[in-house]
C-alpha cells in the first residue's frame, strides 16, 4: 500500500459516495485532505466526523461544474494544505 502519511490531497466530489470513502481512507492513513463538493451539508458532516476521529480532513463548499467557483475553491484548499503532493 502506498505511504500516505503527510501527503496533501485535494479531492473533488468528496462529500459523498466514492469521493467521501476515498477522502476518509487517505485521512485514516495519515494524509491531509481537503474535500471539495457542492453538497455543503454532507461536507460539513464529513468534516465533523473526520475531526471526531482525529483525522486531518477539511471541507470547502465548491461546485466544480461552475467555473467561477473552481479557482476560489482550489485556492482555499491550497491555503489550508500549504500545497499538494
Amino acid at each position: 500500500m502506498m505511504d500516505l502519511e503527510g501527503r496533501r490531497v485535494i479531492l473533488s466530489g468528496g462529500a459523498s459516495g466514492i469521493g467521501r470513502a476515498t477522502g476518509q481512507l487517505i485521512a485514516e492513513r495519515g494524509g491531509r485532505v481537503v474535500a471539495l463538493d457542492v453538497d455543503r451539508e454532507a461536507g460539513a458532516d464529513l468534516e465533523r466526523a473526520a475531526s471526531a476521529a482525529g483525522h486531518d480532513l477539511a471541507f470547502v463548499g465548491t461546485d466544480v461544474s461552475d467555473a467561477d467557483e473552481v479557482a476560489p475553491g482550489v485556492e482555499r484548499a491550497l491555503a489550508l494544505l500549504g500545497g499538494v503532493d
